[in-house]
């Protein structure tokens, strides 16, 4: 599926692939961050889980700026 979708459609700075290669570099290239990772970003901030259909579908990083 990501194969696809890397195939036909521009994702955030990707270009559309040009060929399968490109794909799959591209899917090869995506770093993805599970929680643990997201949160040692952000240590100050609450993290918060966005989900669809109850699965995680990606994490926000909240914080209070300094007065």
């Amino acid at each position: 599926m990501a194969l696809t979708l890397v195939q036909h459609f521009q994702l955030g700075h990707w270009a559309k692939a040009e060929s399968i290669s490109d794909a799959v570099r591209i899917i090869e290239s995506a770093r993805l961050l599970n929680r643990s990772m997201f949160k040692s970003l952000f240590l100050e901030g609450t993290i918060d889980t966005e989900r669809v259909l109850g699965l995680s579908k990606s994490f926000v990083a909240i914080s209070v700026a300094p007065d």
